[in-house]
């Protein structure tokens, strides 16, 4: 029998989640790196409850930078968005998202895989956390419905 590869998932605050998913942004910042060996593997992303002050404000003055206006907060919804491959670390990036990473370390994925529905009722964690059987099944079936 073959033995499933491990799934984690990794939580963004509201509404850089959304920029992640659904806009350009592309780094993530972190104050931790991921194992080495992760470059390449899915990541579940999940929009978490926390939405910092003043972020709103930071996006409207650098949606021209940033290339992306930011939908209203009542929009951003908390839950799994989608799923996303992470390729690398980095501790600089030029990327004007690297402006709004808080963390040493920025977190670069290669491709985003939003989903049609957000999938709700999970709670993330800080770094990097492991996928539950229950949301592993529902995350493959939101897979499916993406058409990925």
């Amino acid at each position: 029998m073959k033995k499933q590869r491990d799934l984690w998932g990794v939580t963004i605050e509201r509404p850089l989640a959304q920029a992640f998913i659904y806009g350009p942004c592309r780094i993530i910042g972190k104050t931790w790196t991921p194992p080495p060996g992760m470059g390449g593997q899915l990541v579940v992303v999940h929009a978490g409850k926390r939405i910092r002050d003043g972020v709103f404000d930071w996006l409207a003055l650098n949606a021209e930078k940033l290339a992306w206006n930011a939908p209203p907060e009542e929009s951003c919804e908390e839950g799994v968005l989608g799923m996303a491959r992470y390729s690398h670390a980095v501790s600089f990036s030029e990327d004007p998202w690297w402006a709004y990473s808080f963390g040493p370390y920025g977190l670069v994925f290669s491709e985003v895989f939003p989903f049609r529905e957000v999938i709700r009722g999970i709670r993330g964690q800080t770094g990097l956390w492991p996928v539950t059987d229950d949301l592993r099944r529902r995350c493959r079936q939101a897979w499916k419905e993406a058409g990925w």
